[in-house]
Parts: C-alpha cells; structure tokens; sequence
C-alpha cells in the first residue's frame, strides 16, 4: 500500500456526512458543518477502526482519493 502524504490546503464539504474533511500529512481529519454552513472550529482524526458499517467506511476511503487530487 502507498504512503499518502497528502496535505489540503483547505476544508472541503460533504453534506452527505454533514461534515468538512481534509487530509493532513495523509491522515482524514474531519469537523462538523454548522448550522449556517460554517465548519466548527474543532478538527478530529477520523478513527476508521470505529466507524460502523462497510459504507460509510467506504465513502470515507474513497473520500482521502478525492482530496489526494485537491488543493
């Protein structure tokens, strides 16, 4: 498996999650969307280990392969 270094310059949204993502030295880091549409001002590593169901585990897998390509 590659290493992804990737870092984002920027949040990106996925109202799906109702949440921001980015990659930080290739870690998913995530932070929850606001009621008016703004990000919170706290950001957590996504813990795949905890996640609950092959879906969304997917999404979020295929989610760190559109941020690779972003800024």
């Amino acid at each position: 498996m590659k290493l992804i270094t990737k870092t984002n310059i920027n949040w990106y949204l996925y109202k799906e999650f109702g949440s921001y993502y980015k990659l930080t030295n290739g870690i998913l880091m995530f932070c929850p969307m606001l009621d008016d549409g703004s990000r919170e001002d706290s950001e957590n590593e996504v813990d795949f280990e905890l996640l609950d169901g092959e879906k969304i585990v997917d999404r979020l897998k295929e989610i760190v392969i559109e941020l690779v390509s972003k800024p």
